[in-house]
């Protein structure tokens, strides 16, 4: 006769595939949903915009703090085009999402001969100041439906996140045994936050700009725009994510030090496995050295770039310099140990949190 039970309950342990899948698919996950790239060239082919994608990934994954910084910078120049001090020459019904819109080369210039020209922000205020275009009818419901961002993907991001965040919380409470992968993807969450809060208003994936016709030449233009060349005529130039950056410097002394704040987090994180188990005594001296300097770099490389900036040191490239180098060669010897630590750990690692198996989730 057929044996006949109830309710199963899975075995309390986790496996090591389960813990890596884990952390990369709340990785990918979080790269995927915030990263939030500026408007592709009029002729890009599907395989130039998918590399593209997969080479800012490719950053966001290895740098998530680099990320992060970019999109924290792009804030204030958004920002300063709808406030009321700049009201002379901003659109007074524009939104954060119209400035961010915008910055991300939304608008292509059409002259009268045909050809295009991608608009920056300064560009755009200044042909809008000087009435060689007419603001764009468009509302900000228009142009969030051009974004593709789906909230169902978003809403997905953030269960992960939140189920994450709260199974490390969990094993530390139980006192269960944290590897150094997990931590490094907390490290990678707390980026996030920074990334979503700088794009927050940015539309996601906008394939194609809006046009502005206007009857004027590229060469009557020419110095009103501040171009020498026609870059942003050819077909294969586009509005880049570090173009708009720092278009405006007031301010950007405070501003510095906000940018920093990913790189202090991201080093914070790590200095949590302080008494993580590792494998050899260099290994514990090297992961808790990197730590320290991973979070003691930022601060170094704020106080000298602002030291350079006030007594004009013409040797502040070199200041600055040496200390990122550092920082980049102490990151990635903490990306190679999070996965080299996990090939001998305590047997405990591998004791699972019994309420996680009841949340939806990606991984263990």
């Amino acid at each position: 006769m057929t044996q006949l039970v109830g309710w199963v309950s899975a075995p309390n342990i986790r496996g090591t595939i389960s813990l890596i899948h884990g952390c990369l698919a709340t990785i990918i996950i979080c790269t995927w949903n915030a990263l939030h790239l500026n408007i592709p060239a009029d002729k890009d082919s599907v395989s130039r915009k998918v590399l593209r994608h997969i080479q800012w990934m490719v950053i966001g994954i290895l740098a998530p703090e680099l990320v992060s910084m970019s999109a924290l910078r792009e804030r204030p120049p958004a920002a300063l085009m709808v406030n009321p001090v700049r009201s002379d020459v901003s659109p007074k019904s524009w939104t954060l999402t119209h400035a961010q819109y915008v910055n991300m080369g939304g608008f292509s210039l059409v002259f009268s001969n045909d050809s295009r020209y991608r608009l920056n922000a300064p560009q755009f205020l200044a042909l809008l100041s000087n009435d060689c275009i007419k603001l764009p009818r468009i509302s900000e419901r228009d142009i969030q439906d051009k974004s593709n961002a789906d909230s169902f993907q978003k809403t997905f991001a953030c269960l992960q996140i939140g189920w994450f965040l709260s199974y490390v919380a969990s094993r530390a409470i139980q006192q269960l045994p944290v590897t150094t992968l997990e931590l490094f993807t907390v490290g990678f969450i707390s980026c996030t936050f920074f990334t979503y809060g700088g794009w927050w208003h940015k539309p996601k994936d906008v394939d194609v700009p809006t046009d502005i016709h206007t009857h004027d030449t590229f060469e009557s233009l020419q110095t009103l725009l501040g171009e020498h060349t026609n870059r942003y005529q050819e077909p294969r130039i586009r509005i880049g994510i570090m173009d708009n950056l720092g278009s405006d410097r007031t301010g950007m002394g405070i501003f510095k030090l906000v940018l920093i704040l990913p790189m202090l987090t991201f080093g914070a994180s790590h200095l949590l496995g302080w008494n993580t188990h590792f494998n050899s005594k260099i290994e514990t001296i090297l992961w808790r050295t990197c730590s320290i300097g991973c979070l003691s770099l930022p601060l170094v490389i704020f106080v000298v770039s602002q030291l350079s900036t006030v007594r004009k040191m013409r040797s502040a490239s070199i200041a600055v310099f040496m200390p990122e180098v550092l920082y980049i060669c102490l990151r990635l010897y903490l990306v190679v140990e999070v996965f080299l630590g996990l090939r001998k750990v305590p047997s405990a690692v591998y004791d699972d949190v019994h309420w996680t198996q009841f949340v939806p989730h990606l991984g263990s």
